[in-house]
C-alpha cells in the first residue's frame, strides 16, 4: 500500500509494539510477515512487516518482516525515532494478538480489583508491554525471567508458578501479593507524582530504563480502550473476559491484508466489483462461499468490508489476511470474526 493512493473509510493504520529490554529481547511475539508481493518500506501506510523488511534491508538483516532473533537483537540499540517509524501509535487494542490483549485487560482487572489508581494501572501496562507485549512466557527467556513482567524467581518475585499466572505476577508489581520480597508500585516513593517510566524503572531495575516511557501513549490508549468494558479481579486466579474483536467501531473488526485483493458482491460471485487495498482495514463479519487459494493454502471464508474502490458491503477473501491459516478468520487480536 502506498501513500499516494486514496484511502477509504475501511482504512486504520495499527502498530505492532516492540519493547526491548534485556529480559525479554530474545522472547518478542512475532509479527506475521506480509507475502513477497507486498511492497517493503515503512511509511505510515504499510503493514508492520513490510516496515520490519525496510528496516532489516537498511541493517543488512535477513528479510523476514517478523521480529526474529537477529531483529531483536538489533532492535535492542534502534533509536526511539527508528522504533517509530516501524511502529507507529495507532488503535492499542489491535497491536495485540488474541491471549495477549485478554493479559493486558487482566493488569486492568487486577488493579481495579485492589483498588489502583489508573495512573498504576497504566504504568503496569506501560512495564508488561516493555517486558514481553503481553506474552506470559512459562519458559525463560534470559535468565530465569518468567511471565509477562519478566519477572525473576531467583531475585525475591516469587515462584515460577506465581510468576506465570497473570493475576498473581501482576499482583506483584503492583506490590499487593501476599508473597515476595521486592518492592512493587506501591512501594516506590512518591510513585503517583513521578515520571512513568522512573517508577517502573524503579520496580523493574532493567537494562535499559529508558524503554519504558515510550509506551505511554499506547498505555493511556489501551486503557481508554478497554477499562470500561474490564471487571475487577479480587482473587488470585482467573483472567479478564476477552477483548472485543478489532478496533474502535462497534461491530468492527481490524485485520491486516498482505495484497490488494479484489472484492466482489457476495462470496460465491466471480465478477470483480473493487479492490480492498493491502494493509489494516476492518471487516463486519464473515460468510462461507468459493475457495480461493494456492498451493497448499486456501480459505473458504469471505469478509465482508467497505473497500477502497467500488461500493460499500462488499467480500474480500479471508485468503489475503497476512495471519491464521486455511479456512481461519479472525481479526487482529485473535477474535474469530462472526458470521454475517
Amino acid at each position: 500500500m502506498t501513500t499516494a493512493r486514496p484511502l477509504s473509510p475501511a482504512r486504520r493504520l495499527t502498530g505492532a509494539l516492540l519493547g526491548t529490554t534485556t529480559a525479554a529481547v530474545v522472547g518478542l511475539s512475532l509479527v506475521a510477515a506480509p507475502a513477497a508481493t507486498a511492497a517493503a518500506g515503512d511509511g505510515p501506510d504499510t503493514t508492520t512487516g513490510q516496515r520490519l523488511e525496510a528496516y532489516q534491508a537498511r541493517h543488512d538483516l535477513p528479510a523476514t518482516g517478523r521480529t526474529d532473533a537477529a531483529t531483536a537483537r538489533s532492535l535492542r540499540s534502534a533509536s526511539r525515532a527508528e522504533l517509530a517509524r516501524i511502529y507507529p501509535a495507532a488503535q492499542a487494542s489491535a497491536t495485540l494478538s488474541g491471549q495477549e490483549c485478554t493479559n493486558a485487560r487482566t493488569v486492568i482487572g487486577v488493579g481495579k480489583g485492589k483498588g489502583i489508581p489508573r495512573r498504576g494501572i497504566e504504568i503496569a501496562l506501560m512495564t508488561a508491554m516493555q517486558e514481553s507485549k503481553f506474552v506470559n512466557y512459562t519458559t525463560a527467556v534470559d535468565h530465569d525471567s518468567l511471565g509477562i513482567f519478566q519477572q525473576r524467581p531467583s531475585t525475591g518475585w516469587g515462584t515460577p508458578a506465581q510468576i506465570t499466572n497473570v493475576v498473581t505476577s501482576t499482583q506483584s508489581f503492583y506490590g499487593v501479593a501476599a508473597y515476595g520480597s521486592n518492592a512493587g508500585l506501591l512501594q516506590i516513593p512518591s510513585w503517583q507524582t513521578r515520571d512513568r517510566g522512573e517508577v517502573a524503572q524503579a520496580v523493574q531495575v532493567s537494562a535499559y530504563p529508558d524503554r519504558y516511557d515510550q509506551w505511554t501513549d499506547w498505555a493511556v490508549s489501551f486503557y481508554d480502550q478497554q477499562a470500561g468494558s474490564t471487571a475487577a479481579i479480587t482473587g488470585d486466579s482467573g483472567s479478564a473476559s476477552p477483548c472485543a474483536g478489532g478496533g474502535s467501531g462497534a461491530g468492527k473488526y481490524y485485520v491486516d491484508t498482505y495484497a490488494d485483493a479484489p472484492v466482489y458482491a457476495s462470496p460465491t460471485s466471480t465478477a470483480q466489483t473493487g479492490t480492498l487495498y493491502g494493509g489494516t482495514s476492518y471487516v463486519y463479519c464473515k460468510a462461507y462461499g468459493r475457495q480461493v487459494g494456492s498451493g497448499g493454502s486456501y480459505n473458504h471464508y469471505w469478509l465482508r468490508t467497505d473497500p477502497d474502490q467500488g461500493p460499500g458491503g462488499q467480500y474480500v477473501s479471508a485468503y489475503y489476511l497476512s495471519r491464521w491459516g486455511n479456512d481461519e478468520a479472525k481479526d487482529n487480536n485473535g477474535a474469530v470474526i462472526p458470521d454475517c
